[in-house]
């Protein structure tokens, strides 16, 4: 797998870690949030639409058989995933079995493992892009590498300058993605954030090229919270009370009955 997955897609790739890409994010928002003269950037928060239930089967093929894995074992991955049948219950009566003609089954290895490597063909477009150079990405520092684009399996973050030419970039190659792959995009759902030295009235103007809603906050990335302004107390409150409420569980769980009636009356 790692000679297969860009480092881009960090998802059930050994020795890569989620950890990667929430550093990698906050870098960059960090180099927004302190950015001044006249080059701007964007980030676009991309949500895909039920995203391992679109996918197509031929697409999936293809994708096998493009990146060269022997033709038994493609046979194989293939049943994996479209051997699944389905029954419906109409009028209290068992209909007969069908079988779908899309989508990934959840829980095995070989679906998830075969989405990530889909994932791979947009990225491999996005590269081409870059080395063509009508992608300009974005660089966290001098002499640092460029960052155009990171997934977590379905979690896609893009970079680029906030233009709208290269918003028009970014949004004609993920819909040439989606119409190759039936995956769909939530336009309404996805978020677009720029770079604190751009004017309100630019940025507006990059949320409509990109159909998407603009943000000057993008919440939280793979359970992480995403740092936009300088750190307060209220900053990781959530992630605090999610662990004391784990905590007070654990707790109670291996109470007496004496403590666990203590603990009630607290």
């Amino acid at each position: 797998m790692p000679f297969l997955v860009c480092p881009n897609q960090v998802a059930f790739v050994p020795r890569r870690k989620i950890q990667d890409n929430i550093v990698i994010t906050q870098e960059v928002f960090h180099k927004f949030r302190t950015m001044k003269g006249h080059r701007w950037y964007m980030t676009w928060k991309i949500d895909l639409a039920k995203a391992y239930n679109k996918l197509q089967w031929s697409f999936i093929k293809s994708v096998l058989v493009e990146i060269g894995i022997d033709k038994k074992l493609v046979e194989l991955i293939m049943w994996c995933i479209t051997s699944d049948q389905y029954q419906v219950i109409l009028n209290d009566e068992l209909k007969e079995p069908f079988r779908p003609i899309v989508a990934l089954g959840k829980g095995t290895l070989s679906p998830l493992t075969s989405f990530v490597l889909c994932m791979e063909k947009l990225s491999h477009l996005i590269s081409h892009n870059l080395l063509q150079g009508t992608w300009k990405s974005v660089r966290i520092f001098r002499d640092g590498p460029k960052v155009s684009h990171i997934f977590f399996a379905d979690n896609l973050i893009l970079f680029g300058q906030a233009t709208t030419s290269q918003a028009e970039i970014m949004e004609n190659y993920l819909d040439t993605f989606c119409k190759i792959s039936g995956q769909q995009i939530s336009f309404t759902k996805s978020r677009v954030l720029c770079s604190s030295n751009m004017k309100e009235r630019d940025t507006i103007r990059i949320a409509q090229v990109c159909g998407s809603p603009l943000t000057d906050n993008l919440g939280k990335y793979l359970g992480v919270p995403l740092i936009h302004r300088r750190v307060s107390n209220q900053t990781y409150s959530d992630l605090v009370e999610k662990t004391q409420k784990r905590l007070a569980a654990w707790k109670s769980d291996t109470l007496s009955l004496a403590g666990r009636v203590t603990l009630i009356k607290l």
